[in-house]
């Protein structure tokens, strides 16, 4: 974990907005390295890409679903050995899944909206709600129960507004509440190229991993075994005291992405 003076050592030459620039540009080249394989692969899968909405990796989890959904086993074969062809990375699915329960719970897609996505994903044999305690999901990777954060920490659900694709922000608040508690930074798959990089809160004493962003909690030890260790974790008291000494020395307001970016800048001029 870095210490104050390396961080120091970095804000002493770079600002915050620096590192979030680097780090803004770092994920939107990610995505745009993932969208070019997904583009090449819906074009393999499908004469009219054209015809589907959004971005090609919303188009090709159209196509998946339709073929996974078809009962071909033909169609399905051949998707398959597309996907293996060009390195489809399957572990990407289960927090793909998180979030297509999350938006299902918020009702920003109703049950055949959710079914169907779902069903897109080739990991993710099926799903199961459980009244009060989430959802069940049979994987590739084993039986994956996944819980309502804001449930698992008893409180009130965050708005969706003020948690979606703000996991460093929401993280690094939380850690304030939370300073038993670690804050990690991982490097997540896409599903061809490229990374995306996510914070979570780690409950080790009830191995539990907890990802505001997504409102999804599950096993520490299943996480782990998708996605690795973090890049780096810092426990809550230590990233409240971090926070107050760069907000009073450099009047900046931290929080995971930069600290993140910190370490990076350090182990390059190494």
């Amino acid at each position: 974990m870095l210490k104050y003076s390396d961080i120091t050592e970095v804000f002493n030459k770079h600002t915050l907005q620096e590192l979030i620039f680097n780090y803004t540009k770092r994920q939107r080249l990610n995505k745009e390295l993932n969208e070019s394989v997904a583009k090449m692969v819906v074009e393999e899968l499908s004469i009219d890409s054209d015809a589907l909405p959004g971005s090609y990796t919303t188009k090709l989890g159209i196509l998946l679903s339709a073929l996974l959904g078809s009962g071909s086993d033909e169609g399905m074969e051949i998707a398959r050995k597309i996907l293996n062809l060009y390195d489809y990375r399957s572990k990407q699915e289960i927090i793909v899944a998180t979030q297509y329960i999350d938006q299902y719970q918020t009702n920003d897609i109703d049950i055949t909206l959710f079914s169907y996505v779902m069903n897109g994903l080739i990991s993710v044999f099926s799903i199961t709600e459980k009244p009060e305690l989430g959802f069940s999901l049979d994987t590739d990777f084993g039986n994956i129960n996944v819980a309502a954060a804001n449930e698992v920490l008893d409180i009130p659900e965050i708005p969706s507004e003020e948690r979606r694709q703000l996991c460093h922000q929401i993280t690094s608040k939380a850690l304030f509440d939370y300073p038993n508690l670690y804050g990690a930074y991982y490097y997540i798959p896409q599903a061809f190229k490229g990374c995306l990089e996510h914070s979570v809160l780690i409950d080790e004493d009830d191995n539990l991993v907890i990802d505001l962003a997504n409102n999804a909690a599950m096993k520490l030890d299943i996480w782990k075994g998708l996605y690795g260790e973090p890049v780096f974790v810092i426990k809550g008291n230590e990233f409240r005291e971090l926070y107050k000494r760069i907000l009073d020395e450099y009047n900046e307001h931290i929080h995971m992405a930069a600290i993140e970016e910190a370490r990076r800048i350090r182990k390059q001029n190494r």
